[in-house]
């Protein structure tokens, strides 16, 4: 009865938008027509899974960024597919998109950091830590990758590695750097 439910609400929530419009129906098969002729291109079907992610349309925003997934699209689409379903609530399916992005483009550091601080919110800390390391690894001047593989260390309860990565954060960052506090409050916490 929930499916059931679900499937009316949306029937009911579809049947109001042209309401007493009558350039409604002559707008829904414009609108349709060019759906359906859309071109296979990863981008369209991108924007039309974030269409209809804005408004909840989860399931055919799935649909959509699975599509756009199969297209074969750059890391960074990818990753961005990543983060909509993250906003979405949908952390399994961010984690596909942001392993593709790394397929795709295995030094996409974007990619590599959310897909290393998903796992850690997940507590699948083994799992993010090589990301983390190789993100360090990729960009060895950016404080704020130490800042996230001593994150989650931490998180991991590996306190002498965490203190080791946060540390090198903080030698990196100039003082007045944004997240030198961050770190700082990091390191107060490792026993």
């Amino acid at each position: 009865t929930t499916q059931a439910d679900s499937a009316m609400e949306r029937f009911q929530h579809l049947q109001a938008i042209g309401k007493g419009d009558p350039e409604a129906p002559k707008q829904m098969k414009k609108l349709r027509a060019s759906v359906l002729s859309a071109p296979e291109d990863p981008v369209h079907h991108f924007r039309l899974g974030a269409f209809f992610t804005q408004h909840g349309y989860l399931d055919e925003a799935r649909d959509k960024m699975a599509k756009a997934a199969q297209l074969q699209p750059p890391a960074a689409l990818l990753n961005q597919m990543g983060g909509l379903m993250l906003n979405a609530r949908r952390p399994q399916d961010a984690l596909t998109y942001y392993r593709q992005a790394i397929d795709t483009e295995p030094t996409y550091l974007p990619a590599l950091v959310n897909a290393a601080n998903l796992l850690s919110s997940l507590q699948r800390h083994a799992e993010a830590q090589p990301l983390y390391q190789r993100a360090t690894e990729l960009a060895p001047q950016v404080p704020n990758t130490w800042y996230f593989l001593g994150m989650g260390h931490l998180g991991a309860s590996n306190h002498p590695e965490a203190r080791k990565a946060l540390e090198k954060a903080l030698s990196l960052c100039a003082p007045d750097h944004p997240l030198r506090p961050q770190i700082e409050a990091a390191l107060g916490s490792v026993r």
